[in-house]
Formats: structure tokens, sequence, C-alpha cells
């Protein structure tokens, strides 16, 4: 009996598609692989942001300019010793009653007088027979910021405590511009035991080694959130009489500018040479001034100048 043959069955079994390009991916890994690209893009948005410097301040200025670090630094900038900086005339807050003393306050690193006009009026209702003279810092090439700026001297190196890093010529300038300040108060008639010389930050330098090295009898020496410049030289420049003037030094003990371990080296110093200081630190303050310390200063001169 012939075998009885099975139909061919004509139905062909469809050809498969071709996988899809993400197909293969899981939804996290595809996730990922749409996210990578928005992330580069924002880390090298993040990147390509210059860095920045904040200047010191005082709480009676504006807010501070900024310093784009970007631009090469420039090499130490040094003052011949014979070139002396032009610098504007200071600002006078006058007397609200008869002149019987004088403040002379040098402002800190980038600020001017007008930065502290604030304070000197303040404090001008409290002492009304005092004049307060706001000198104003030359503009000068500041190499940290390698760019001009008022100051009083060069900065070469932020937090550096080598004393060759610092502007011996240009700090010394500067002292005697205050000294010039200092006699022509005592030329229009105020007794040298009513002036005070003082400063904030770079200022602060200045105004502690005024008094360190003065052959004045000097009411007093207000030094503000700085620290002692040209340690080395103490020795050299001090004067017998420096000792015999009463010194009130403020400093916050968050101050981000120049530490506190900075300013607590100089104070040693100055208290080893015989110095009167009045050393006081602000928990938390950074380098402005505070409320704390403002009734401190209120108190020395009220002490020195009675």
């Amino acid at each position: 009996m012939p075998k009885k043959e099975t139909p061919t069955s004509t139905f062909t079994k469809p050809t498969p598609p071709p996988p899809s390009l993400f197909g293969a991916y899981s939804p996290f890994t595809l996730g990922f692989i749409v996210l990578l690209p928005i992330i580069l893009l924002l880390l090298y948005g993040a990147w390509s942001q210059p860095n920045t410097l904040e200047l010191p301040r005082n709480p009676f200025q504006a807010p501070p300019a900024t310093l784009h670090s970007q631009p090469p630094i420039p090499k130490p900038h040094s003052t011949p010793s014979n070139y002396k900086m032009s610098s504007p005339a200071p600002i006078v807050i006058g007397p609200v009653g008869e002149h019987t003393a004088s403040i002379i306050f040098a402002h800190g690193l980038g600020d001017s007088a007008n930065g502290w006009t604030s304070f000197a009026r303040s404090m001008s209702a409290k002492f009304p027979g005092v004049k307060f003279i706001l000198p104003t810092a030359p503009t000068r090439l500041v190499t940290v910021a390698g760019r001009k700026m008022t100051a009083w001297f060069d900065v070469r190196q932020f937090g550096n405590n080598d004393p060759k890093m610092e502007d011996q010529e240009g700090i010394m300038e500067s002292v005697e511009k205050l000294n010039e300040l200092v006699q022509a108060e005592v030329d229009s008639g105020i007794p040298e035991g009513r002036i005070v010389v003082g400063g904030f930050s770079q200022g602060c330098v200045l105004a502690l080694l005024t008094g360190v090295s003065s052959t004045k009898p000097l009411a007093g020496i207000l030094g503000l959130s700085g620290f002692l410049g040209l340690y080395e030289r103490i020795p050299s420049v001090q004067t017998e009489l420096s000792k015999s003037i009463p010194f009130f030094w403020g400093h916050g003990t968050d101050d981000q500018m120049i530490r506190l371990a900075k300013a607590e080296t100089g104070v040693k110093i100055l208290q080893d040479a015989g110095i009167n200081l009045d050393f006081k630190t602000y928990e938390g303050m950074q380098h402005q001034t505070c409320p704390e310390e403002m009734v401190d200063i209120q108190a020395f001169l009220q002490k020195v100048l009675p």
C-alpha cells in the first residue's frame, strides 16, 4: 500500500526585525548614555570659571572688588629708594566742637579713605573735639593681584612670614607718610600727646611700626586686624619713648586674610620689647570689625584722649 504523503505547509516563518540601537541596553544604562553629555557640559562650565580672591574689607565700605587670578602673576614689584608714590589728599572729618585732639587712621589693601568715613563720623559723635584724618594709599602694582590697586605696600605672597618677601621700602615709605601727617597736626598746634595713629589691615601694619619707631610721645596706637611688619628690624628701629605709648590691637579668631597665629607672633615680639600693648581677640570675627571691638575701641580712645 503506497505511503500517504503528509502535505507540506505553505506558511513561512517571518524574519525577525533587526535589533534597535538601544534595544540591547537596560533602562539604567540608556539613561546614563543620555545624561552623560549634559554632565560633561556642566563640568566644563564649572572648570572654565575664573578663580577669585576677595579683598580685605571693613563693614563700612561697599562690597569689595574681585581680583581674577587667571592673568600671569608678575615678578615682585620693587620701589626705588629715591622714588615716592603720589596719593590723593586725605579726607578730613572735622571736630564737632573745639579741636583738641587728632586721630590719623589708615585703611587696608584695595580700600580708600572713603571706606572709613562712617567709622570716623560715628566716633566723632562720641569725641566731639577730635579731628579725623583719613589718608588714601597710592595706586601701585600688587604682586598677588597681578594688577595695580590702592596699597600702602606690595603684597608678594599671602600667608608668607618670610621677612625677605616683605616690601620693606614700601612699608617704610608709608610709615614716613603717617609721620608727616603727625607732624602737620603738631605744627597746627595739637600737642603730640593728643594724637592717635591707627589703621586696619595694611594700615595696622603702618600704625604699629609708627608707634614702635616714634620719637614723639603719641597718645596711642590703634591697630585692627593686622600684623607686625619688619619684625626682624624692631630692635634697630624701636625708640625708648615707644615703651610709654599705649597700644591697642584687635584681631578676629576667624580672620582668613591675616591668620590669628601671625598676629600673635607679632604680639609676643612687641611684648618682649616692652611695648604697653592691650591685645584683644574676637571669637568668630573675620577680616573686619564687630560691635564688641567697636566698644573696646571707644573705651581705649576715652582712656588715651580723656
